[in-house]
């Protein structure tokens, strides 16, 4: 994701590197290509650590996903893995990340011209975005409630 958006480095959580070599990514096509062939297996993960008691694996690796599912068109995948981010939230009691699953869930609702199902999901996260002070997240869903 850094190789795809780089100027967005700041909003993902930072993730501290492995000690094993990791293959880098050097060329955009090459991150992207990685990431379109490994899209059904991040989704096999992200349904993992959400059944498994691993919620912060699950809401990290769906915040580090998160602009390639939206820039990709990847609809199924993103309803798919940000409802895993969202049941893992939830389990969690992480208000603060099931509120981001919920509005990136509304989003994506948006795209595929679902508005009703969009207003749900987007009120859902408003309320928690408040219910947790969370004064930026309350402004995004009101945004894209608008």
């Amino acid at each position: 994701m850094d190789t795809l958006f780089p100027a967005e480095r700041h909003r993902r959580p930072s993730i501290p590197p492995s000690p094993a070599p990791s293959r880098q990514c050097l060329i955009r096509n090459a991150a992207r290509a990685w990431l379109d062939a490994e899209r059904a297996n991040l989704a096999a993960v992200a349904a993992h650590t959400a059944a498994h008691g691993w919620p912060g694996h699950t809401t990290r690796l769906v915040a580090n996903l998160y602009r390639y599912l939206k820039a990709g068109g990847h609809y199924p995948e993103a309803i798919t893995i940000h409802g895993h981010a969202r049941r893992a939230a939830h389990q969690a009691g992480d208000s603060a990340a099931e509120a981001t699953a919920l509005t990136r869930l509304g989003l994506v609702d948006v795209r595929q011209g679902r508005y009703q199902q969009a207003t749900g999901h987007l009120q859902q996260a408003l309320a928690l975005f408040r219910e947790t002070g969370d004064r930026t997240g309350d402004a995004n869903a009101l945004t894209s409630l608008g």
